[in-house]
């Protein structure tokens, strides 16, 4: 569901439809990337390593982090991307050597997408993404339940099906009071990783 002023209705009606087809756009974009990350997260094909924990027994990241999790892939793809909560991204800038105190990762946000970049760390750079959806491995303490943080894989190994078509439709009355106009866009899909190994994951593990 999204919402938007009813003045909307005031413009032109192609401009009208833009804008409603964009907010459901939204939202599916969102509900998908729930629906991906739950799917990585429950796979059985995914390979798992053990995170680094600090001495309060909760997730740290350092700098042998990154090379750990891609080298742990098997190669560096060109076409692999980290996905990782914004907390990680925002701890790997903060890592620092211990001799000169200098910042051990190279962060290179897209101009066009702050949302995705590059992390350096040497010779080695990787395309990341942010998500949300995904717990952070910085700070997030070990519990009763293994629990994977951030992946490293190709995309393509996982499948997003559509098992029917986007549907759009607008309603005046579900915030007939705030003089709202609601958007609901409803699909049929689901997703699930669909090549062995085609994701590598960093696992804080459970507790022993």
């Amino acid at each position: 569901l999204s919402q938007i002023s009813k003045q909307a209705k005031k413009q032109t009606p192609v401009n009208y439809f833009a804008k409603c087809r964009a907010q459901a756009l939204l939202s599916l974009r969102k509900k998908a990337s729930v629906i991906v990350t739950d799917a990585l997260k429950a796979s059985k094909l995914v390979n798992t390593i053990d995170a680094t924990l600090d001495s309060t027994k909760k997730g740290a990241i350092n700098e042998k982090t990154l090379r750990n999790l891609t080298l742990n892939y098997g190669a560096v793809e060109g076409e692999a991307i980290l996905f990782l909560n914004k907390k990680d991204l925002i701890a790997f800038g903060d890592v620092r050597g211990t001799n000169e105190k200098k910042a051990v990762y190279e962060i290179t946000p897209d101009s066009a997408n702050p949302n995705t970049g590059i992390i350096k760390e040497g010779g080695l750079s990787v395309r990341y993404c942010l998500n949300k959806n995904l717990t952070a491995c910085a700070g997030t303490a070990q519990t009763a339940k293994a629990q994977p943080t951030m992946f490293y894989g190709v995309p393509r190994c996982l499948k997003l099906d559509l098992f029917s078509d986007y549907e759009i439709a607008v309603s005046d009355d579900f915030a007939f009071d705030k003089l709202l106009s609601t958007i609901r866009g409803d699909v049929e899909m689901g997703a699930d990783v669909v090549v062995p190994g085609g994701f590598v994951a960093l696992t804080i593990a459970a507790n022993a």
